[in-house]
């Protein structure tokens, strides 16, 4: 597995955050790298420094990718990429499949704040268009997050 702290898209971040939160972003940008290598047809290994690369060139792309990523936490199948998994001890594995919420804060929360810390700008990723069914609110139709990781909840009437 490569070790995200050695890029420099990955080094700065780390160093203003605290002990949980880093470990928080770690384990979401480690399993968004999963899932990007799962691709299909891949001829070489996507890092973070090329993730960047990547939503400089292609923003809209990268706000796909991001989205499949939220789905394919939950278990979902991506067409074109792998399942993912959890590496236990002694060589043991599971299929990842972790609650709408927790995949909407590594998703949006974590992940965001990722390419939101290497100057992609507080609007470039703002959120998932999602169905009040997958997050467990029936009063809930939208949820934004803004830079600061500040949730909003848009209502509709």
């Amino acid at each position: 597995m490569m070790e995200i702290e050695t890029y420099d898209s990955v080094k700065s971040i780390l160093e203003d955050l605290s002990y949980g939160t880093k470990n928080q972003f770690k384990t979401a940008l480690k399993q968004y790298l999963q899932f990007r290598n799962s691709q299909e047809g891949l001829t070489s290994e996507i890092n973070p420094d090329f993730l960047i690369e990547e939503a400089r060139e292609n923003i809209t792309f990268t706000q796909r990718q991001i989205d499949n990523f939220y789905l394919w936490l939950q278990g979902k199948k991506i067409e074109g990429y792998g399942r993912g998994f959890i590496f236990l001890k002694r060589g043991e594995k599971k299929p990842i499949r972790v609650k709408s919420s927790s995949a909407f804060v590594r998703t949006y929360s974590n992940l965001r704040g990722f390419y939101v810390n290497n100057d992609k700008g507080a609007n470039a990723i703002v959120g998932l268009d999602i169905e009040t069914s997958d997050v467990g609110s029936k009063d809930m139709s939208v949820m934004l997050i803004s830079a600061t990781g500040t949730a909003v909840v848009i209502k509709l009437e």
